[in-house]
């Protein structure tokens, strides 16, 4: 924000702090987005959802989708288990030299 105290007074100054306040507030509000799947508000660019290819949809239920499309019938969490016994088994094979 600028320094405005060097050329009004602090009325003045006090009114256009209020304003940039509501501005940036109104544009932080415009870029909020709903998710249609999951109704949560995003502020993050959005993804593509693989049902109908043209709608914006929140990052999760776009990570959703695509794990959905992978392996089917596994959730996200089930898929960060099976990354992590994944990685541990990796790093045994490398301990083990196999």
């Amino acid at each position: 924000m600028m320094h405005y105290h060097n050329i009004y007074g602090p009325q003045e100054c006090a009114f256009i702090y209020l304003w940039e306040i509501i501005l940036e507030k109104s544009v932080m509000e415009e870029s909020m987005k709903i998710c249609p799947i999951c109704g949560e508000s995003y502020s993050e660019p959005p993804a593509l959802s693989r049902i109908d290819n043209q709608t914006e949809i929140c990052s999760s239920c776009g990570i959703r989708q695509a794990v959905g499309a992978l392996i089917p019938n596994t959730t996200v969490e089930e898929l960060i288990a099976m990354n992590k016994e994944m990685y541990k088994m990796n790093n045994l094979c490398r301990v083990i030299g196999a």
